[in-house]
């Protein structure tokens, strides 16, 4: 984050649009690098359970996200970074997300 200047919610999100595009890859070290993914089962998973979670409520704020999926914030915001990247959600002025 210092490097890129992100806040946390950016940089993640950035991570799982990478993530989504085969580009990043996580080591034993938590570090990553661009290279093939190997997140697809971590991260698209999870895409898949808040893509499932909007589906039936519509919309959703990280928060209740968090609690439905029951899984970390950062990788929540990975999912929807690959989501976002497959252009299936959208964000509101109110951080809100709802499928398109």
């Amino acid at each position: 984050m210092k490097i890129t200047k992100l806040n946390e919610k950016e940089l993640y999100a950035g991570l799982g649009w990478l993530a989504r595009e085969d580009k990043i890859f996580k080591d034993n070290t938590e570090s990553y690098k661009l290279d093939k993914t190997n997140l697809t089962n971590n991260i698209g998973t999870l895409a898949g359970k808040v893509w499932k979670i909007l589906d039936i409520w519509d919309e959703a704020d990280i928060y209740s996200i968090k609690k439905l999926s029951k899984a970390d914030e950062k990788d929540i915001y990975s999912a929807i970074g690959w989501l976002a990247r497959e252009d299936k959600i959208c964000e509101d002025e109110e951080q809100i997300y709802r499928l398109k």
